[in-house]
């Protein structure tokens, strides 16, 4: 599948850095005006968080045997998903480097170039995929963490909207991030000696 693979990337890529584009169309909320590109950049991440983490959470709960087998088991439908993903995070690294400077940026360019490291690994080799899904669950707590990321820029923070944001984020933290980091750990250390 590494063609295609490549292919839903480079659109996904393409659509991404669309996306940010467009959004320079679109009016930021007065609150956030000394920050638009930080506005228009968490905006488009909370669209990719939209997308990967539900449907990592259905992909997983439709399909089990990627829990199971997390590295040959996967439908086609899953390689797309982390594609998709690949091309996200592409598209984002570009826009940072494009509006920041590196020096503003690396860090998160760093952990940009580890994820598309790892996820183009699934996209190239058609192995590990099960492992890229259940990581993008943590995408789940990502969507949460850019509403309350925008709230704030809006400056809404004394609010109820703020608080479920807040709360759901320390929710999400703990069922979408440090569980499936935990599990993705436990499934390596108990099936080291299988090689």
């Amino acid at each position: 599948m590494a063609p295609s693979g490549l292919l839903v990337t480079g659109a996904s890529f393409a659509a991404f850095r669309g996306m940010h584009w467009g959004m320079q169309m679109l009016p930021t909320p007065r609150s956030a005006a000394q920050d638009r590109w930080k506005w228009r950049n968490i905006c488009v991440s909370l669209v990719h968080s939209l997308l990967a983490g539900p449907g990592a959470l259905l992909g997983l709960l439709l399909y089990p045997p990627m829990g199971a087998d997390p590295i040959h088991g996967h439908p086609p439908w899953a390689l797309v998903l982390v594609a998709i993903s690949v091309g996200f995070f592409l598209a984002d690294g570009a826009d940072m480097l494009w509006n920041q400077s590196l020096g503003q940026a690396w860090e998160l360019l760093c952990h940009h170039l580890v994820v598309v490291s790892c996820l183009g690994t699934a996209i190239l080799s058609s192995h590990y995929v099960g492992f890229s899904v259940v990581s993008l669950l943590l995408e789940l707590n990502s969507a949460c963490l850019s509403v309350r990321k925008l709230l704030l820029l809006s400056r809404q923070a004394p609010s109820l909207a703020f608080s479920v944001a807040s709360w759901s984020t320390l929710a999400t933290l703990a069922i979408f991030r440090l569980v499936p980091l935990g599990w993705l750990s436990l499934w390596l250390i108990w099936h080291h000696h299988q090689g």
